[in-house]
């Protein structure tokens, strides 16, 4: 479950630095300069990464429900 939280805080990190960034560049729907695009681009990283850190528990949850599932109706 620590990855559940790592994961977790990763998402909301790059959730503050997203409202953080559109209040110092402006709330606008493409970049209008090379440090906006980077943050975009950190901001990115922080969701997609922290969005697989929380999901590969649930995953592995799941193909052992299913392999559970599977051995009880061998019997």
């Amino acid at each position: 479950m620590n990855r559940i939280k790592i994961g977790k805080i990763l998402v909301m990190i790059g959730f503050a630095m997203w409202i953080i960034e559109n209040f110092y560049f402006g709330w606008n729907k493409l970049p209008m300069s090379e440090a906006e695009e980077t943050c975009d681009i950190i901001v990115k990283i922080f969701f997609y990464v922290g969005f697989c850190i929380y999901i590969l528990p649930i995953w592995s949850l799941y193909e052992n429900a299913v392999k559970r599932q599977n051995d009880s109706k061998k019997y």
